[in-house]
């Protein structure tokens, strides 16, 4: 297996949030989950799909070369998490999510039981985004963990 540029990893990332991470105007990625430590530091790929199901992956977990639905459109680095364990954390960080309250993925006590078992949510900060000029057809993906792909050329 022969990654480029050391890339050995591919992060799904829904339309419309991959352009505007790619854009930086959002530098934090939410999620329920914490990024992997082992990933932390590392350049992966992000694999854009189309706009889905709310909190539900648009991509099986595995595909096949070449599926047109997917496409790597860039590269970026996680340096850390952030961990949200209230409403007040959240809402503070909104210029750096860019998660509208009222956006689907806009947590909230009053929609979601996991702030109120504590559990809080996830940021991902993102730094170092790469935009190809025009994205790369998908490899043969893996799904290794939640939104993780490993790849084969």
């Amino acid at each position: 297996r022969g990654a480029r540029g050391g890339v050995e990893c591919a992060v799904e990332i829904q339309m419309p949030w991959s352009k505007i991470l790619l854009q930086g105007l959002k530098t934090v990625e939410t999620r329920t989950y914490p990024y992997p430590a082992w990933l932390l530091g590392k350049r992966v790929f992000m694999l854009q799909s189309r706009e889905g199901a709310t909190g539900v992956s648009a991509v099986p977990d595995e595909v096949q070369a070449g599926d047109a639905s997917l496409e790597l459109v860039g590269s970026f680095v996680v340096s850390e998490n952030i961990r949200y364990l209230t409403q007040k954390e959240w809402d503070l960080d909104f210029a750096r999510h860019k998660v509208d309250p009222t956006n689907p993925y806009g947590f909230s006590p009053s929609r979601d039981k996991r702030w109120c078992q504590n559990q809080g949510f996830y940021g991902w900060v993102v730094e170092q985004c790469e935009t190809y000029d025009t994205p790369w057809s998908v490899p043969a993906l893996h799904r290794v963990h939640r939104s993780f792909f490993t790849m084969e050329w």
